[in-house]
């Protein structure tokens, strides 16, 4: 029996019993599968990943990501089968020669919250055992790249060419040598700069299964945040962050499992849990509250989760009734906000969409029958000093 082959065994009973959650018709039958997950949730440490596999096996066809651009109706969709290869050719890019990454090993990684790349590196970090640590360009700054470098002990950085020339001033002359990953425009015909390598393409060559076993226990880190003033830090471990997405998910999935979850301004953790429940992803972003109404309207979207900024945007008196003007037609069902919604606001959005804002993640995670589950959470990150 392969290392590989032992690897799955090994996770493969959590992984049996979260699809018999998801397959579950009724509300009594999933809450009893759902009690058989909870006792068995930590003997997977890479649960996320052996998920996408089972889905891209069953269901290969199935779309698990689709990025539509800010300006214009051009799309990208990804099937399930797509994103587990193409993170595993990122894993077996940065374990290859070029990277040579090593489990432990930190990689920074300065993309939009919106670019599919994200999430495709989270996944290929914890197929290779390295420490993902994200870093949204909305607050980029010389000080904050050189002290996420510093604290967190970074191995490998990974931009676009947008965030190039910042990254690469602040990146020139580092403590230890870094790995450098750039990722270019396909319609880019120029080299990549020097020390630099064009990812992409190394990608692209890479194979598309990863086979390099990492034996890891569940206190091993797997992500790593610094807040915007860097002062304070997180740190999830595999089993903080296996824990944390069977919390999340089960919250978005508590009244019915959504078909295609319009996730905007969402950390990775929230977005990547849909995909326990085999829901697929949307991407855009919203820039007024007319790009988020047209949006509901012209893609079968039946679930949003957004922040308190984003449902805010109905606030604006004017734009909402020249919009009520006409009348909206949507598919959608259910509306998550991960932060707390005041009444005022729920109304608004009630009387506009006929549907109730759910805002009660924390409160979810205090339900008694998930209280020890999410207590355990809640006491297993550490932070970084």
């Amino acid at each position: 029996m392969t290392i590989k082959s032992i690897r799955r065994l090994s996770t493969k009973p959590v992984v049996d019993k979260l699809f018999n959650v998801v397959r579950s018709s009724s509300c009594n039958e999933r809450q009893t599968q759902l009690n058989h997950l909870l006792d068995t949730y930590a003997l997977s440490h890479n649960l996320i990943n052996d998920v996408l596999q089972r889905w891209g096996v069953e269901q290969p066809k199935r779309e698990a990501l689709w990025m539509c651009e800010s300006e214009g109706d051009e799309s990208q969709k990804l099937t399930f089968d797509d994103i587990h290869k193409q993170s595993c050719r990122l894993a077996n890019t940065f374990t290859n020669r070029e990277y040579n990454l090593t489990p432990g090993q930190t990689v920074l990684v300065i993309l939009p919250n919106n670019a599919k790349e994200r999430v495709l590196l989270l996944l290929a970090c914890l197929q290779a055992g390295l420490i993902y640590c994200p870093y949204d360009p909305k607050y980029l700054t010389d000080i904050g790249i050189s002290e996420r470098v510093r604290k967190l002990s970074v191995n490998c950085v990974i931009t676009d060419e947008d965030h190039l020339e910042i990254v690469q001033q602040s990146t020139g002359t580092p403590l230890r040598p870094l790995k450098k990953g750039l990722i270019m425009k396909p319609s880019t015909a120029k080299l990549s700069p020097v020390s630099w390598n064009h990812l992409i393409q190394q990608v692209n060559n890479a194979e598309s299964t990863y086979t390099k076993f990492v034996n890891m226990n569940h206190t091993t880190p797997v992500i790593r945040l610094l807040s915007n003033n860097n002062n304070n830090g997180i740190e999830y471990s595999h089993g903080t962050l296996n824990l944390h997405l069977i919390l999340t998910a089960l919250w978005l999935n508590s009244n019915k499992t959504p078909r295609l979850i319009w996730m905007n301004d969402q950390n990775e953790i929230m977005t990547i849990a849909s995909w326990l429940f085999g829901s697929s992803i949307f991407y855009k972003e919203i820039e007024n509250l007319r790009t988020m109404i047209h949006t509901f309207e012209n893609y079968p979207i039946d679930t949003f989760c957004t922040t308190l900024t984003k449902y805010q945007m109905l606030e604006n008196e004017q734009e909402q009734e020249q919009e009520q003007e006409q009348e909206n037609k949507t598919n959608l069902q259910q509306l998550f906000s991960s932060e707390t919604i005041n009444s005022k606001l729920k109304t608004l959005w009630h009387s506009f969409t006929n549907l109730d804002i759910r805002d009660d993640y924390i409160g979810f995670r205090n339900n008694p029958k998930l209280n020890k589950f999410s207590n355990h959470v809640q006491h297993t990150i550490p932070r970084i000093s």
